[in-house]
């Protein structure tokens, strides 16, 4: 499993983190070209690739910082 995970992981290196985003306890970072998707008869604007990370509620407890502690969420 670990491989998997280390291999999929490995498309993302290097890519430019294009955008972020929260909802409730998940946490999306979008990384890559911004490509065209259609979804729902709408043209819209994506990052090639999403990581989602997602936990329990009362365990979810991070910050998106700058390397000068500025917050972002």
């Amino acid at each position: 499993m670990k491989e998997v995970i280390m291999s999929e992981l490995g498309k993302i290196v290097g890519l430019k983190l294009q955008d972020a985003g929260r909802a409730s306890n998940l946490f999306w970072l979008g990384f890559g070209d911004i490509i065209q998707i259609i979804r729902r008869c709408k043209t819209q604007e994506s990052a090639e690739y999403a990581l989602h990370i997602q936990c329990s509620i009362f365990d979810c407890i991070f910050r998106f910082c700058n390397r000068n502690g500025t917050r972002y969420m």
